[in-house]
């Protein structure tokens, strides 16, 4: 029987300096990015089904039973 010993060490305490550099660059790139919610138009239900049954509707021929799964899940997504 062996045992094997897991030291987990943050990357603070390994490299305390590239760390917060890491942090800083970190904390300026999310200042200036778009936010992803702001980027995109929010879909609704409807939209989101249609968008599945395209999806599906390209997969019939290929497997028309996971195709049909994907029918029936716009459709209880549209429902809610």
């Amino acid at each position: 029987m062996s045992t094997a010993s897991v030291l987990n060490i943050s990357a603070a305490h390994v490299r305390p300096v590239g760390f917060w550099i890491q942090a800083g660059l970190n904390a300026l790139r999310n200042t200036f990015a778009p936010s992803p919610a702001a980027s995109k138009p929010q879909l609704t239900r409807q939209q989101e089904a249609d968008q599945l049954r395209a999806y599906a509707c390209t997969l019939v021929q290929e497997d028309p039973s996971y195709a049909e799964d994907l029918f029936a899940a716009a459709e209880r997504h549209e429902l809610g």
